[in-house]
């Protein structure tokens, strides 16, 4: 299993990330899509960080981003076989 993302969406420094997750329950193996949300922004110094902390023009990005990652996750559909998992490509 590879924890490249499946999908990112981007709006300015706000993006939405989709990784497939798998997991073990006693029915076996089983996957399943989670999106993570986070804002990019560079410092004083001019390095990039993180920050899960949204400011009021950055709301409505973080909507659409979202809004993006759940229309991916329920077109593409649930995960039946995480065998079937395949790579994820470089983005």
């Amino acid at each position: 299993m590879t924890n490249n993302p499946e999908k990112k969406f981007k709006a300015g420094g706000c993006s939405a990330t989709v990784f497939i997750n798998e997991f073990d329950t006693p029915s076996g193996k089983r996957a399943a899509r989670n999106a993570v949300l986070e804002r990019t922004f560079k410092d004083q110094d001019g390095t990039f960080q993180r920050s899960n902390s949204y400011s009021l023009n950055d709301i409505p990005k973080a909507i659409f981003v979202l809004q993006k990652a759940y229309e991916h996750i329920v077109r593409e559909g649930p995960i039946t076989e995480p065998s079937l998992v395949r790579e994820a490509p470089k983005t």
